[in-house]
């Protein structure tokens, strides 16, 4: 399953990160249900997903303790890990 990931930053308009393929939609789902449990949001690992800087670097926690050799997490975490996100800046994930 396709994910692309896009940057909103200053209210600009939003830009293309890049695109992960999930590859095993059960490690995808205990990532997505840490990152709930961990920042008290209720996400859907396959529908659109907005995360702002805090949730970002919660995600990028997760991903660095627990799956570092999964592929998906190698392409989710060269993605977000240059970004420099500001308070009111957020990330968002874009499900099929």
């Amino acid at each position: 399953m396709p994910l692309d990931i896009y940057l909103f930053k200053n209210h600009e308009p939003k830009k293309f990160l890049g695109s992960v393929n999930i590859e095993n939609s059960a490690v995808w789902e205990v990532i997505w249900e840490k990152l709930s449990e961990a920042s008290a949001l209720s996400i859907d690992p396959y529908g659109t997903t907005r995360l702002y800087a805090n949730h970002v670097s919660t995600l990028l926690r997760i991903l660095n303790n627990f799956y570092q050799s999964e592929s998906t997490v190698l392409q989710l975490r060269e993605i977000l890990e240059p970004i420099n996100l500001g308070k009111n800046d957020c990330v968002l994930f874009e499900g099929d």
